[in-house]
């Protein structure tokens, strides 16, 4: 289809895989993950909401533990950009769990032990 041209097009190391999935997320994240499995991570991005809002944070009191501002963390909370990886490890941190638990590889939200 149509959608399968614009990966062709776009290349590997193209941001245009990540923008197509996000508008189509059912359909095509399953190709981007397939044919661009590395420098794709998805985060779960109703967990990340759902940790913010069970700690009784706002948006602008976790972006200013990030030292970003408030409308960067909105765009990776609501999915607009990609969370990159130092952001996802220190939102771990903040909310003590693991970058695991954030983008799904695991349902246990409790942290790895430290070395």
């Amino acid at each position: 289809g149509p959608a399968a041209t614009l990966f062709r097009a776009a290349g590997p190391y193209s941001p245009y895989p990540y923008i197509i999935a996000f508008f189509w997320p059912k359909v095509n994240r399953q190709f981007v993950q397939r044919f661009f499995p590395k420098p794709w991570i998805f985060v779960q991005i109703d967990r990340v909401k759902n940790l913010r809002e069970d700690n009784d944070l706002t948006q602008q009191q976790v972006a200013d533990k990030l030292f970003i501002t408030r409308s960067a963390y909105s765009n990776y909370e609501n999915g607009s950009r990609a969370f990159p990886l130092e952001i996802l490890s220190q939102i771990a941190d903040i909310y003590g769990t693991s970058v695991d638990y954030l983008i799904g590889r695991t349902n246990v939200k409790k942290p790895y032990p430290k070395k």
